[in-house]
């Protein structure tokens, strides 16, 4: 449903799943422009990806977090996850399930 008319968005290869809550819905989400994957080599998001959340939207929906001085937010944006290779995760962080776990709910 839409994408890029060239198709470079819309190609199976290329494609990450997404609950439509996470991808359109959410307050945290891809359309609102609050939630991202961000390709981790030159392969895109055929390769590994690190998930961010806009921080301020985050604190303003989920209120006070605990997230450590490990957590590092650069230019807004809060990394959650990270993968080591396409689906699999690196270990999560106790803030990090914290969030995740607040996403999974689909309350943000």
């Amino acid at each position: 449903m839409g994408g890029n008319p060239a198709g470079e968005r819309s190609s199976a290869d290329r494609m990450i799943y997404l609950c439509i809550h996470r991808h359109q819905h959410g307050a945290i989400s891809r359309h609102k422009g609050t939630m991202r994957a961000r390709p981790l080599t030159a392969d895109g998001t055929k390769g590994p990806v690190a998930w961010d959340v806009d921080l301020e939207t985050l604190r303003q929906r989920a209120g006070r977090l605990m997230i450590t001085r490990t957590a590092v937010a650069r230019d807004g944006w809060l990394e959650v996850a990270r993968e080591t290779r396409v689906q699999v995760l690196e270990p999560l962080l106790p803030w990090q399930r914290s969030i995740l776990a607040l996403l999974a709910e689909m309350e943000l």
